[in-house]
């Protein structure tokens, strides 16, 4: 999928949190990209990267500060935790957008794409 493909779900399906995994060995090039492609589209959107490895130095220095991530995690349990962390903000800022009457309540769904 072209990295506009995906700007453009992610637009349509106008999700609260966005997941990228980018698996070793490399990816986060194009992770990185398509992190800056997302927030231009969509700049309030939450976005989490996962750079699930083995333990490889060189690796860990390239997954540090994906620019307009929320963070980037090195385990799925540290993903896991990351997303645990925002579910109180996000359902706070929903709230809040319902009794303003600015959304209606949407029933929780779970998207998935490769990229």
């Amino acid at each position: 999928m072209l990295a506009s493909e995906l700007a453009a779900a992610v637009e349509e399906f106008d999700p609260a949190v966005v997941v990228l995994v980018a698996l070793p060995p490399g990816g986060m090039a194009h992770c990185r990209y398509l992190v800056s492609r997302l927030k231009a589209k969509c700049p309030a959107v939450h976005i989490v990267v996962g750079r699930w490895e083995s333990g490889d130095e060189e690796v860990a220095e390239a997954a540090d500060g994906v620019k307009g991530s929320d963070g980037v995690d090195r385990t799925l349990g540290g993903t896991t935790k990351r997303l645990a962390d925002l579910l109180p903000v996000l359902s706070a800022a929903e709230d809040k957008e319902v009794k303003d009457g600015r959304a209606a309540p949407r029933p929780p769904a779970v998207g998935t794409v490769h990229a």
